[in-house]
């Protein structure tokens, strides 16, 4: 009595095509369609997808008459259930919701920035104005309703996450400042000290500076 052909057994894990391909197995499913167990794999160093049935994938190809395996298992990788597989998907959706949610918050968030540098030199020359007037002018009724104009501007630009940077007795941060010599007005590298003086002032919108305070430093 002859011996029965043993039959060759599936197990998950990275595989070389007698080709020359290699492909990492992922799964195995059942098409019901042709009613047969199919090998779900991809190429092992990139996302391109494949499918063979498993009797296929299993067997052997003749090359110079001698019978070889047309995948040779190379390397055994643990079995992924179904369960796992889901449980993967539902966590890397989570993820890409979390991240894409992440960059809608960052881009709103800083989205009126062009427009508020347009703005804020209107509300810094709207308050030089006021403060280069003498007492007489300062009396005039008008006068008035530009401070209520500023305060308008204030109310808007904090509601939209714009806030001055404080500079006034302040040690020097080149993060958030630029010091001006006080003499020939040039820009000044490692400085240290405290900020004497605002020249211009500075803003942030939310964390980002968006303009640097200048001042001088003694």
């Amino acid at each position: 009595m002859k011996d029965k052909k043993k039959e060759a057994k599936f197990i998950p894990g990275i595989y070389q095509h007698y080709k020359g391909g290699k492909y990492q197995t992922l799964f195995i499913a059942y098409d019901k369609e042709k009613k047969q167990e199919t090998v779900v794999y991809k190429e092992f160093d990139n996302e391109k997808y494949y499918t063979r049935s498993l009797k296929n994938f299993l067997d052997t190809v003749k090359i110079d008459k001698k019978k070889v395996n047309r995948f040779e298992l190379l390397q055994t990788t643990p079995a992924e259930t179904w369960e796992e597989r889901y449980k993967r998907a539902i966590a890397d959706y989570q993820n890409l919701l979390k991240q894409t949610a992440k960059e809608k918050t960052t881009y709103y968030k800083y989205a009126l920035e062009d427009f508020i540098l347009e703005i804020l030199p209107v509300y810094d020359n709207l308050r030089m104005s006021i403060k280069s007037l003498n007492q007489e002018q300062a009396d005039n009724p008008w006068v008035e309703g530009v401070k209520y104009v500023i305060k308008q501007f204030e109310q808007i630009l904090e509601n939209h996450g714009v806030k001055q940077i404080e500079v006034a007795g302040k040690p020097f941060d080149p993060q958030i400042m630029e010091a001006i010599s006080d003499d020939n007005k040039k820009n000044s590298v490692d400085i240290e000290g405290i900020c004497e003086k605002e020249l211009k002032p500075g803003y942030k919108l939310h964390d980002k500076v968006i303009i640097p305070a200048k001042v001088i430093v003694k």
